[in-house]
């Protein structure tokens, strides 16, 4: 049994109630489930087409972003290329400018790649958050790249979360 004792009427009866204040799920959206491939070969920040789009309730709202999807670098010659990836809250970068939130390094090996993040985008109009991928060769970057001729789905999900 967890939760809040100090505060809590109903202990007695072995239930415990939710505490007040924040930390509660508000709701969840679920960007729509990608079966396909995306590629870049761009050394810039490129839109890979994984998104969400939430409308938080109030402006003290948290956003917890979470994305899965596998990647890709691809090789062609035997040697590294550096795949970064970040999260955009519309056309803000929210990780780092150079590096983003996760890198996929390898010689073409398909890996998992998970991308989360807590925002406070401090508004109640509808943000978009989508994953950003660059490349440090001249090689390309895929995501949702598979085994063969199966395409494993990508998904990205955001969580509102009561942030008073």
């Amino acid at each position: 049994m967890t939760g809040i004792i100090s505060d809590n009427l109903g202990r007695s009866s072995g239930l415990l109630k939710a505490a007040g204040g924040g930390g509660k799920i508000l709701q969840v959206v679920a960007g729509p489930e990608i079966g396909v491939s995306t590629t870049t070969t761009s050394n810039s920040w490129a839109a890979m087409n994984l998104e969400v789009d939430i409308t938080p309730s109030a402006t003290s709202s948290k956003i917890f972003v979470a994305a899965m999807f596998m990647s890709r670098a691809q090789d062609g010659s035997g040697s590294h290329n550096n795949a970064r990836f970040t999260l955009y809250r519309d056309s803000t970068n929210l990780g780092d400018a150079n590096g983003g939130l996760h890198a996929n390094v390898g010689n073409g090996r398909v890996m998992e790649c998970t991308v989360i993040y807590l925002d406070s985008p401090s508004t109640t109009s509808s943000v978009k958050y989508e994953i950003y991928a660059r490349c440090f060769s001249s090689r390309a970057i895929i995501i949702g790249d598979g085994d063969g001729s199966v395409l494993p789905h990508q998904v990205i999900y955001a969580f509102e979360v009561d942030g008073s």
